[in-house]
């Protein structure tokens, strides 16, 4: 301790008053450093929250209007909501529906990835409506049957 004691004495100016000037310009800027990360945490998580938030609710409500036309097996009416959902929202990247007795349809433009179709069991659920959101705005997307 005594070694790094000698060596900060000999970096810095004789002067007390230069001395004080340095230690508050760190001190400042250190506590500068702090309060932006800790404002850019604080802003992060609640701008998570408030996404989660959105997008729960746009599930629900896409869930409820593509719900007839999945009971009457209507693929073009789901197509059609989930091009308008796409389009109208900016922050969903990509979503798709299926039905206990249809096929996935989707809004992938590649077509539906198959990691994603180990998750999905039709068997348990009636109908489901799942909705990506990301933060970047959606790319062109074409529809697609599975």
């Amino acid at each position: 301790m005594n070694e790094w004691i000698r060596w900060l004495d000999r970096r810095l100016p004789r002067r007390l008053a230069t001395r004080l000037t340095l230690a508050v310009i760190v001190v400042v800027i250190a506590a500068g450093l702090i309060t932006a990360v800790a404002n850019r945490y604080i802003l992060a998580r609640n701008l998570e929250e408030e996404m989660i938030a959105s997008g729960r609710i746009l599930t629900l409500a896409l869930g409820e209007s593509v719900a007839n036309a999945l009971v009457e097996e209507d693929l073009a009416t789901i197509q059609e909501t989930l091009d308008v959902t796409i389009h109208n929202n900016p922050e969903v990247v990509y979503a798709y529906a299926f039905g206990p007795h249809t096929p996935i349809i989707h809004t992938f433009p590649d077509g539906f990835p198959a990691d994603l179709l180990h998750t999905l069991n039709p068997s348990e659920l009636a109908a489901l409506v799942f909705l990506a959101l990301y933060h970047w705005l959606p790319r062109s997307i074409t529809a697609q049957e599975a």
